[in-house]
């Protein structure tokens, strides 16, 4: 399952105090993940939604992933905020993995 926190640990991408409520005012949400089966060719996407409305959305190339370390399986993070550092909107939230096209697993929280 996907974990969502306002932290998480550097290194490890443990997510710190993991919940899937948080308070209006925070800044930064992350959506934690464990993979396994990765390899260079495999296509995956992410997309975080709120209230139902694509707010970002990205696709790569395993290989090209910036933040992995080169191994098929372990931990990932991804998070969502505004390129201004306000707060994030309240709302619910969705982030959706995607595996070839594939919708393979998504979890949801809510700012409140």
């Amino acid at each position: 399952p996907i974990v969502f926190s306002l932290e998480i640990a550097e290194g490890t991408n443990e997510p710190i105090n993991p919940n899937s409520t948080f308070p209006v005012g925070v800044t930064t949400v992350y959506g934690t993940w464990d993979y396994w089966g990765m390899t260079d060719d495999i296509e995956w996407a992410l997309t975080w939604y709120i209230d139902d409305v694509v707010v970002r959305s990205k696709t790569w190339r395993w290989a090209e992933t910036p933040e992995w370390n080169g191994e098929p399986s372990g931990r990932f993070s991804e998070n969502i905020f505004w390129q201004s550092g306000k707060p994030l909107n309240s709302g619910n939230y969705e982030l959706r993995l995607f595996i070839e096209g594939q919708v393979v697993q998504s979890g949801t929280c809510v700012i409140e």
